[in-house]
């Protein structure tokens, strides 16, 4: 069973990763081959596993061009056009506004899922709809692919608040869905009304996964210091319920098939609250592997479990692969489930002392599993997540068993109060601490460069060729622990390299547009037109290149709405000087920080940065950039360039191709 079942999950998500990431077609089908029969030529022992892992590889392959070439045709109904579907879920945003996710069909009978927004509270989940408007593409930040943005989320096109209603057909039999959905609202809004604005949006995203109340500053902090995790309902959370519900149901002395059917039951009702993310629905099958391998006597392997859950995923989505919760729940669990135990094995756990270094030990190893997914995803790496995780988490789990106790006894009176009091004070302390801790630069590594990642990923293959040749738990530790030396040296080493270089980023076009002008972990934001957008493609440029601190932003046409933007998304930042020009409405940016300019200059780690009526001018030694009105510098935007000390200057996309 073992072998097997690693045969076809793994292998059938690489398949997918291939047909997604690299060269489509043929040509990937005939390197397959190839690459299965010179395995077969080398370890003709093994050629039944060989055979196996390629047919999944294959097959993964086809699952995935299918899929494609479905969404391809979706996107093909862009334009104005009606669509009729179900909406199958909601999401509030504090602006007033909900995103609705549709499953239906365009007027051709071509099935989709789209998403629409409309004003809150007006539909719900089950609702059936017939919209007629401008459906659009999924446009995201031009830092990352929209596209495959989309693919991940399932939606194929977007509608915007003007799409006019022509049909609505209200959900009036029983829906389980809704059901679970008011119930989720009622809770959510007695938590608000009874707990702090911080620590109750702490407390929703770690029961419901709603983290809509939460700022971008706490959301950050958190993020950093490694227990951001907590926000998202994930397996851990079904993991725990599922114990607790074990613990109870043997404790009533109930047979195995009443316990599975019971597990059954609260899994698939906690899959539908949880609105049915991927990290839910691992934990969901690999719960009832286990589960069903108590009823007919049989011991449920992890990484079986986990394969088969992978292998189940990919075939219902494809598309997971472009999700980073997907990533982080297979390498989470890898580590907790798999690699951590594996490693700890021989360690002693006889004294509470032994035990509590082995769980350390086995936590280091779940970190070094996430390492590779945490470089691409955060595009940061917090160095202090075994500790803190080993700290704080038992704190997490103390409030969120205060929120299910105080859901449980109805979220209204004394009783509940008292539990929301306790996840209140909980959750301070969490806030406080991960506060502090994001403060700390030496805690954190940022993936600006791509050296991180190659030396995680290569590092890690080294690790497993040590392991191979010498089958030493202990040698692999040491070239664990030498991997990650070698790479934060070779990215402080990098650092050094490229320090006095000043790097000029642009986002849009001509006198519409955002530029950035950065010095290591200092920068400067010039925002020539007040769009609402720019706001977020400078929070995403600043956390990408691994910035901790805004000198100064300068706001050339300050709009109401686009101050507001910017004090959301760059809290976590903090400029210590917003500059207005002097004939702008008065408002009041950032509090007290706000100072007006003329035609200034602004000196900056050696770089003269001077405001014109239209254009900036960024001067570093002898090299001039021109920014504005009929000057975009290189004629796109989106780019960067990079002026180096020693006169040369180089270019690359922040998007696509370099």
């Amino acid at each position: 069973m073992k072998r097997p079942a690693l045969c076809i999950g793994f292998p059938f998500v690489l398949g997918l990763s291939l047909s997604a990431y690299l060269v489509p077609g043929l040509w990937l089908a005939a390197g397959i081959l190839a690459a299965a029969g010179a395995a077969v030529w080398l370890r003709r022992d093994l050629w039944k596993y060989i055979l196996l892992s390629t047919l999944s590889v294959l097959m993964a392959c086809c699952v995935y061009w299918h899929a494609e070439s479905v969404f391809s045709r979706q996107l093909s109904h862009a334009g104005e056009t009606s669509f009729t579907g179900r909406i199958v879920q909601t999401a509030a945003y504090q602006s007033g506004w909900t995103r609705c996710d549709l499953e239906g069909t365009f007027p051709d009978g071509q099935r989709a899922r789209v998403e629409w927004l409309v004003k809150f509270g007006i539909y719900g989940i089950g609702d059936t709809v017939t919209l007629t408007g401008n459906a659009e593409p999924i446009v995201g930040n031009e830092l990352f692919d929209s596209q495959a943005f989309a693919k991940s989320r399932g939606v194929s096109l977007h509608f915007g608040f003007d799409a006019e209603v022509t049909d609505v057909r209200r959900q009036e039999r029983f829906s389980l869905r809704r059901v679970l959905a008011d119930w989720r609202g009622d809770m959510t809004a007695a938590i608000r009304r009874q707990m702090r604005p911080e620590t109750g949006a702490m407390l929703t995203g770690m029961l419901f996964g709603d983290r809509s109340g939460l700022t971008r500053a706490d959301r950050t902090v958190l993020n950093r210091t490694g227990i951001g995790h907590v926000l998202v309902v994930s397996g851990l959370h079904l993991d725990f319920l599922a114990m607790a519900a074990e613990v109870v149901l043997r404790k009533c002395r109930v047979g195995r098939k009443t316990e599975f059917a019971v597990m059954t039951v609260l899994c698939v009702l906690f899959v539908l609250l949880a609105g049915e993310t991927i990290p839910v629905r691992r934990a969901c099958i690999m719960i009832l592997i286990r589960q069903s391998g108590r009823v007919v006597f049989r011991m449920a392997d992890a990484l079986n479990s986990l394969s088969i859950a992978v292998f189940l995923i990919g075939v219902s989505d494809p598309f997971a692969v472009f999700s980073g919760s997907f990533w982080m729940t297979v390498a989470a669990t890898f580590g907790i489930a798999a690699l951590g135990p594996f490693m700890t094995r021989e360690m002693p756990q006889d004294t509470v002392l032994q035990t509590a270094l082995a769980d350390l030990a086995c936590g280091c190893w779940a970190f070094a599993a996430m390492l590779p997914v945490q470089a691409v995803i955060f595009r940061e790496v917090s160095l202090i997540t075994p500790i803190s995780n080993t700290f704080l988490l038992p704190i997490c789990v103390g409030s969120m068993v205060c929120g299910v106790l105080a859901a449980a006894t109805g979220g209204n009176g004394a009783v509940p109060a008292f539990f929301f009091g306790g996840a209140d004070v909980l959750n301070g302390w969490v806030l406080r601490i991960s506060h502090a801790v994001s403060d700390l630069s030496w805690t954190h590594a940022a993936t600006g460069s791509r050296i991180l990642l190659f030396a995680l990923l290569s590092g890690a293959l080294a690790v497993i060729l040590v392991f191979a040749m010498t089958r030493s738990r202990k040698f692999a530790a040491f070239a664990t622990a030498g991997v990650l030396l070698v790479t934060f040296a070779s990215c402080r080493t990098e650092e050094l390299l490229h320090d006095g270089e000043i790097r000029v980023a642009m986002f849009g076009a001509e006198s519409t547009g955002l530029l950035a002008v950065t010095n290591g972990e200092d920068a400067v934001l010039v925002d020539l037109s007040g769009e609402t957008g720019l706001p977020a493609y400078a929070e995403a440029y600043l956390q990408e290149e691994g910035i901790g601190k805004v000198e100064a932003l300068c706001l050339f046409r300050p709009r109401q709405r686009s101050v507001q933007q910017y004090e959301a998304y760059l809290a976590e930042f903090a400029p210590d000087v917003v500059r207005i020009p002097e004939t702008a409405p008065d408002l009041t940016a950032f509090g007290q920080k706000a100072g007006r300019f003329g035609n200034t200059e602004l000196l900056f780690h050696g770089t003269r940065i001077t405001f014109g009526t239209d254009e900036i001018y960024v001067m570093y030694r002898n090299q001039q950039f021109v920014f504005g009105q009929d000057n975009a510098g290189t004629g796109e935007g989106s780019c960067e360039l990079t002026f180096a000390p020693n006169g040369k200057c180089r270019i690359r996309r922040l998007y696509g191709e370099n």
